[in-house]
C-alpha cells in the first residue's frame, strides 16, 4: 500500500530558509546599530571589535565539527 506524500519536508525547508536568512540579516545589519550598541552598553570601538570577532569565530570554530557530525550521523539526524 502506498503512503500519501505529504510536503512538511517542503514546509521545514521553508522554515529553515527563512530562519537563515533572518540569522544573515542580524550578522550583516550589526554594523547600523553597532554605535548606539556601544554607546548603551558602554564599550569602545576595540571592544566591540572584539565581541564581533567572537562572534564571527564561533561560525568558524563550528563548521568543522558539523561538518563531521553531518557525515557521521546523515544530514536527517542533524536537522532533526
Amino acid at each position: 500500500m502506498k503512503e500519501k506524500r505529504t510536503n512538511v519536508r517542503w514546509m521545514f525547508a521553508l522554515a529553515f530558509f527563512f530562519i537563515g536568512v533572518i540569522a544573515y540579516m542580524d550578522r550583516a545589519n550589526i554594523s547600523y546599530i553597532a554605535k548606539q550598541m556601544m554607546d548603551d552598553l558602554g564599550m569602545t570601538k576595540p571592544q566591540f571589535g572584539l565581541l564581533a570577532s567572537f562572534f564571527s569565530l564561533g561560525y568558524a570554530l563550528m563548521q568543522v565539527p558539523s561538518g563531521m557530525l553531518a557525515e557521521k550521523f546523515g544530514p536527517r539526524k542533524m536537522i532533526t
